[in-house]
């Protein structure tokens, strides 16, 4: 709720949100919606809406996947960061 009210631009958009997600808990119930929350905030996606799909698919009891580290491949054309020093 911290980062939905301070993230919205309009002050009823916040409370609008705010007052969908508690709402959530009388369908889905609190645990469902607590680790629904705490996946919200690890992927970035703290919308009303997010947290419904999260819910409403199931993802709440999945593992989050990390994403890889990109790690550019060694080539004789690629200048280092000595080159502009």
């Amino acid at each position: 709720m911290r980062i939905i009210l301070e993230k919205a631009a309009h002050p009823q958009q916040k409370y609008n949100s705010c007052q969908g997600i508690i709402k959530l808990k009388s369908r889905y119930g609190r645990e469902r919606l607590e680790m629904a929350a705490k996946r919200a905030v690890k992927c970035n996606a703290t919308s009303y809406q997010s947290v419904k799909s999260i819910l409403d698919r199931g993802l709440e009891k999945e593992p989050i996947r990390e994403t890889p580290q990109y790690v550019p491949s060694g080539h004789e054309n690629i200048r280092g960061g000595g080159y502009y020093s």
